[in-house]
Order: structure tokens, then C-alpha cells, then sequence
């Protein structure tokens, strides 16, 4: 028996609301039409515990999953002015980035914490025409293995050498540039650019025409390449370009203190944003059940669950739709028990639109229509 309960936990769950008709297929941020998509399923345990919950809304400025998880972790609005009351960064502005790349580069790369400069991600994309412009498609749609990453990397690293940047494939979806200067560009974060169509979401800014020409240049190094030749052998798609986004430095540790005692996530920037506020941070258990045996440190936890957000992006509704059973069977249900027992105070669920939703074991109906699934 745990001697003192775990007194908060937040969950962020990106597309917990649906598939949307909004580019790039982000969710609706309709309560509501969520309810009727999840018509038919057993999500009686989400049903309940949302029914305990109140509900509020704040539409961010930018509802990319990566700005959520700055603000999360107490990093000011994109648009506030830098050293505002809400900023323990210079905020994003229109010629610059979250610093992603920084972050992320904690988790996949050796030895970063030391290195002074910034980095910029150089992520393995697949482009595929589609009438009048191109679709991307990321590595993790495309499956790419450790090995392949390093062979398409090294191609493109041989074939650019010595004037080219080189590319580090630290993971196979996650490429690294490290720069000498900091890059003068906006760029669209690759979540958001999945799935949708190329032309709107290139990179913009002073750099921006060099660091384009250079992606041209990787793409004919891909071209034809023996890795590229061997997967399209055997039906995959071939890596044909890079997207290059999240450029910036480490950012600042926040002056306010951590918002949590622990972090819990398979995803390498809140990973990344943990380790640089000195948060303690662990893979996502399996569910809310696993989740309460590990949690013994009382105090704020935050629970990342993404699964949802891939489906939402492509607006997948039968992908979606199992997930959100899923997640109402293994993580909603759990925690609606641990709220009666009062292994937990408070639940507190999030999306990237700016839904709050906070369920206390006292809680009653305030928005979650309730009906029969």
C-alpha cells in the first residue's frame, strides 16, 4: 500500500477529440462531434470519467503538439514577447523555431549537453506527387530500420562532401544537422506537415532559399541511391528528400519551478524538455494500471500518450476509433478507480487544441454527453 497517493496526474493525448477536416488533418476540437464518432464503441470508462470533469477551452495561437509541450513545461506563448511573465524563453517568433532539435538531440544524440551550438532536425521524409504538388509522407510511415537510416544518410553525407552540412542519423526518423549559427528561417513542424501537401509548409525567411537548395541537392543524392534502389525493390517507399524544421539551441531552464515530479513518455521531446529541467522521466507504461504500480513519488505526474495523434493527422477514423478504446479501457478506467479510492487526486486530460478537462472524486456532470456507445 502506498503510504502517500499520488496527488495530480496530466495527461496529454494530441487528437483526443478526432479527425478534422482542418489541413494536415489535426482534430476538430469538437467535443461533441468526437462523442458521435466514437458511436459503437465500448468507451464507457472515458464516458464516465469525462462526465466527472469540468471542461475548459483555450485556443493557443499555435496548436502544434510540440508548442503544448513547451507551454507544458512552463516556456512562454509563441507570440508572447521575450521575458514576458509567461516566458522562460525568447519566444517564438516569425523568423524563428521551437528549438526541437536541441531538445530531442538530448535523447538521441552521445554527447549534445556540452555542445554550445544549435541543431536543426533533417528528418527522412517520403514525397509523393499528388496532381499539382506533393504529399509527405515521414520515415515512420515509410519504416525505415536503423540500418537503412545510416546508409541514406552516409549516401547523401559522401555525395555533398566537404561543402554540404552533415547529417547525423541519430534514429531512423530522427536526422541531425549541427550548425555553426543559428538558421534566420520558420520552418513547419513535421507533425503538421504529414500528410499534407508540401508547397504551403516549406521553410520561409532570410536562410530559408539556401537551405532550400540545399534539400534539392539531397534529393538528387537520394535519387537512385543503393539503399533507396533496394527498398523500392521489395515494395517500400523510397526516402527521396528531408524536412528540415525545429532549428534553435537549448533553451534556457525555466526561472519557475519544475510543474512536475516526474514525466512519463515515449515521445523524445517531452523526454528531451524533462531531462533539461532535471525532471525525472520513464518510458509510457502499458497503462494506467502499470502506471500507478511505478508512480510512488507523490506530487504532479505527466502522462504523454500520442497514440491517438498519427490517426488524427491522416483523419484515419477506424485507427482512431480503436485507439480511443484503447485508451478509455487502459488508462481512463484505471484512473476513474483510482480517483474513487483516492489513490489519486486529481486527473487532468489535455489536447493540443487547448481542451482542459479535471476530474476530482467529487466531480459531477459538467460537459461529456453522455449516451450509449
Amino acid at each position: 500500500m502506498r503510504s502517500r497517493p499520488v496527488t495530480d496526474v496530466t495527461l496529454f493525448v494530441p487528437g483526443l477529440l478526432g479527425p478534422g477536416s482542418r489541413p494536415g488533418g489535426s482534430g476538430s476540437g469538437d467535443p461533441a462531434a468526437a462523442h458521435a464518432l466514437a458511436t459503437g464503441l465500448d468507451v464507457a470508462a472515458l464516458d464516465r470519467l469525462l462526465s466527472r470533469s469540468g471542461h475548459a477551452v483555450e485556443t493557443p495561437a499555435d496548436d502544434s503538439v510540440e508548442a503544448f509541450v513547451f507551454r507544458t513545461f512552463g516556456y512562454g506563448s509563441p507570440l508572447a514577447g521575450a521575458g514576458g511573465p509567461d516566458s522562460g524563453i525568447a519566444s517564438r517568433a516569425a523568423s524563428a523555431d521551437w528549438p526541437v532539435a536541441a531538445l530531442t538531440a538530448l535523447v538521441d544524440c552521445e554527447a549534445p549537453i556540452g555542445r554550445a551550438g544549435p541543431w536543426l532536425r533533417a528528418d527522412p521524409v517520403h514525397l509523393r506527387p499528388d496532381l499539382a504538388d506533393l504529399v509527405l509522407f515521414d520515415a515512420e510511415d515509410a519504416g525505415v530500420s536503423g540500418e537503412e537510416a545510416r546508409a541514406l544518410a552516409e549516401t547523401v553525407n559522401e555525395a555533398l562532401r566537404p561543402a554540404g552540412p552533415v547529417i547525423g542519423a541519430a534514429h531512423p526518423y530522427r536526422w541531425y544537422v549541427a550548425l555553426e549559427a543559428p538558421v534566420r528561417m520558420a520552418t513547419t513542424p513535421l507533425s503538421l506537415a504529414a500528410g499534407a501537401k508540401v508547397s504551403a509548409a516549406m521553410p520561409h525567411g532570410p536562410d530559408a532559399p539556401r537551405w532550400r537548395r540545399w534539400m534539392n541537392e539531397v534529393q538528387m543524392a537520394l535519387h537512385d541511391c543503393p539503399a533507396n534502389v533496394e527498398r523500392e525493390r521489395r515494395g517500400a517507399a523510397p526516402i527521396n528528400s528531408i524536412w528540415l524544421w525545429g532549428g534553435g539551441s537549448l533553451p534556457p531552464v525555466p526561472e519557475a519551478p519544475a510543474p512536475f515530479v516526474q514525466a512519463w513518455s515515449d515521445d523524445a521531446l517531452v523526454l528531451g524538455l524533462a531531462r533539461r529541467a532535471g525532471i525525472e522521466c520513464s518510458a509510457l507504461p502499458a497503462g494506467a494500471g502499470a502506471w500507478l504500480d511505478c508512480a510512488r513519488r507523490p506530487g504532479a505526474h505527466l502522462v504523454a500518450f500520442d497514440a491517438l495523434y498519427r490517426a488524427v493527422r491522416r483523419s484515419n477514423v477506424d485507427v482512431w476509433r480503436d485507439g480511443l478504446a484503447r485508451f478509455s479501457a487502459s488508462w481512463a478506467g484505471p484512473l476513474l478507480d483510482a480517483l474513487d479510492r483516492g489513490a489519486v487526486a486529481r486527473v487532468s486530460i489535455h489536447d493540443e487544441r487547448g481542451h482542459r478537462f479535471a476530474a476530482t472524486r467529487w466531480g459531477r456532470f459538467r460537459w461529456w454527453r453522455r449516451g450509449r456507445y
